[in-house]
């Protein structure tokens, strides 16, 4: 009986033991467990500062410029000289790029030769004419005024005649010696044709002159053509000639852009056209120029909405650039934040840490370690900052590791800033 008895009583500790060790493995895994699933995270507090709005274009910018041009030869040409690289800054009708003048020079060596004789004909010509016209017009006169002369003489012996004065062979005698004086005068006249034809034979070698003086000015011109000059101050964007090379009229051999004033192009949602007015201030941030920040204002806005279909409707916009030491390119992209309008002392969440959609917009924070929702009424926003008008207190700490896999209203965390 004694042994049934003792036998129980080791049975019963036993089973106290095995519950015992159940209980602390049981109590030990839930530790484990609350332990395992607390979610560190991170707290910022909320504060008031001033508060930037603005507008952001729907894609990026692009800075483009008013004038660019394509530099070519108005002539053929064999490349003997070139005066730049890409990149260089150039002066306007500064020469960059020189064609062999060995064929030009020839041509207007043989022009000048040739006017010179032409000039010489000319003024033979022209003094045989002067001779002839003078010759001629003294004849003429002379022949007038003795036929003038004659007649006179022939009218008196008539009426002396028709009185019995003289005698018929007197009249006859005036009559021979005004017809020679008329046939005279006559033949006088005839002789300016000769005028007229030595007149012609200098005309056609005046103009043979005038035609020889502008194949001689088409000649200096083509020998300054040799000369490729820029055509405005600005900097060669591209080179697409080599030395000794032949160039044909009208092929592009460089392009120069004028780098004097540059500008962003950059397209508007049309929602947002309302918020923009000529004037604004923006702020230009470049992808060639990530650590730099460059101001613009806007000068332009297009009257026109597109419909790119990537896009939707935009509004065009130009942005002038402010003084700068940075060489800027045509063809850079940027970003682009039009200032809209200021608020200061604004209470403000980053923006990236709003949660849920449309209007209805909440922060997480952390109260007896359980992530709490917190809804907010919200204000003007942008890329950065949200203006929070209800819902908060300047001072209260919201979780900024929104990233975190899992995290949501009620996972349990645990604060750790750094």
């Amino acid at each position: 009986m004694q042994k049934r008895k003792k036998t129980f009583q080791q049975k019963i500790m036993r089973a106290l033991l095995i519950l015992f060790i159940l209980l602390a493995i049981g109590t030990g895994g839930y530790l484990y467990y609350q332990k395992s699933t607390i979610i560190q995270v991170q707290t910022r507090k909320v504060s008031r500062r001033l508060f930037l709005y603005t507008v952001t274009s729907t894609s990026s910018g692009t800075i483009k410029t008013d004038r660019a041009a394509k530099v070519s030869s108005r002539i053929n040409g064999r490349v003997i000289r070139i005066n730049f690289n890409e990149g260089d800054k150039v002066k306007g009708r500064e020469e960059i790029i020189t064609l062999d003048p060995e064929e030009a020079l020839a041509n207007v060596k043989m022009v000048e030769a040739n006017l010179s004789l032409v000039k010489v004909r000319y003024e033979q010509a022209k003094a045989a004419f002067e001779v002839e016209k003078k010759l001629v017009n003294s004849k003429i006169l002379e022949t007038e005024a003795n036929r003038k002369e004659a007649s006179a003489a022939l009218r008196r012996a008539q009426d002396m005649e028709r009185q019995g004065i003289i005698s018929n062979q007197q009249l006859d005698t005036a009559i021979r010696n005004h017809d020679v004086a008329s046939a005279a005068y006559e033949s006088a006249l005839v002789s300016r044709e000769g005028v007229i034809l030595k007149e012609k034979e200098m005309l056609a070698s005046k103009a043979e002159v005038e035609h020889l003086e502008e194949s001689l000015k088409i000649a200096i011109i083509q020998k300054d053509y040799l000369k490729i000059t820029a055509p405005f101050d600005g900097i060669v964007s591209s080179k697409k000639v080599e030395l000794g090379e032949m160039v044909l009229p009208g092929v592009a051999l460089a392009e120069i852009i004028d780098d004097s004033f540059l500008y962003i192009h950059a397209p508007i949602d049309e929602a947002d056209i309302y918020k923009i007015r000529i004037g604004q201030e923006v702020k230009i941030t470049i992808d060639a120029f990530p650590n730099r920040e460059f101001i613009g204002k806007i000068y332009e806005i297009s009257p026109t909405v597109s419909e790119e279909k990537l896009e939707g409707r935009t509004v065009a916009i130009k942005i002038s650039i402010d003084h700068h030491e940075e060489i800027l390119r045509p063809g850079m992209s940027c970003d682009i934040e039009i200032l809209v309008d200021k608020i200061p002392d604004a209470l403000l969440v980053p923006t990236n840490l709003l949660m849920g959609r449309g209007e209805k917009k909440h922060v997480f924070i952390v109260e007896d370690g359980i992530v709490k929702s917190k809804p907010l009424s919200l204000g003007l926003s942008n890329w950065d900052f949200t203006v929070v008008e209800e819902g908060l207190r300047e001072g209260e700490e919201i979780i900024s590791s929104v990233d975190i896999l899992n995290l949501k209203e009620g996972s349990r965390v645990a604060v750790k800033n750094e």
